[in-house]
């Protein structure tokens, strides 16, 4: 995507990016309370639309990945949750924990019903199912925390894959900007923050 203005909405009839005015207008037609905003970036614009914290120019301390699940776990109809998956011999798995207060107060993890799958497809699962929940659940908004960074990294690209696990997930994500404003926060693997250390623990002992 080459243009000189993208247009992030957050908050719409269809969020997403767009690169017209016209295309901008159509998806936020009929809705109240609309969030957009515009920038000569393509990767200011996914920034906004999914969140930055953690990403390169935006690297968070294991103090601040903390305060910030300490935050938003507070916050009404809010739904924070810690994703992963993993891989051992043939067996791939998926798993996320949901945190309110502070606490973890759900948790869910299964084996990947696919032969040979790699630890690729279970970290995508693991987010396809935070925001069902989410949703199923009624909450307004999902903040996920993740340790693998192609999680964040292929909703840049909506489109621009071959793999049929991507596109699978992209389409989802997408999807679901409609229903819940999705929010995307990376952390550093096994460095002790313990609501990761969790669910990393979580997903191995399924496998």
């Amino acid at each position: 995507m080459s243009t000189d203005c993208y247009y992030a909405v957050k908050r719409g009839k269809q969020p997403g990016v767009y690169t017209s005015f016209l295309e901008l207008k159509k998806s936020i037609e009929g809705c109240d309370f609309p969030l957009y905003k515009e920038f000569k970036s393509e990767k200011d614009a996914y920034d906004f639309l999914f969140g930055s914290f953690g990403l390169t120019k935006n690297k968070l301390g294991l103090y601040q990945e903390l305060q910030l699940t300490k935050k938003y776990s507070s916050w009404p109809s809010t739904f924070v949750s810690y994703t992963d998956g993993s891989k051992k011999n043939n067996n791939s798995s998926y798993g996320f924990i949901g945190v309110v207060n502070n606490i973890i107060q759900y948790e869910e993890a299964n084996l990947i019903d696919q032969d040979n799958a790699s630890h690729i497809v279970g970290e995508f699962e693991a987010v396809i199912r935070t925001i069902q929940h989410a949703v199923n659940n009624n909450f307004k908004r999902v903040f996920i925390f993740y340790d693998y960074a192609q999680i964040r990294e292929v909703l840049n690209y909506q489109g621009q894959y071959d793999n049929e696990c991507i596109q699978n997930y992209q389409e989802f994500v997408y999807k679901q900007l409609s229903n819940i404003e999705i929010e995307f926060i990376k952390v550093k693997a096994h460095r002790g923050n313990q609501f990761n250390e969790y669910v990393n623990d979580l997903v191995k002992r399924i496998c």
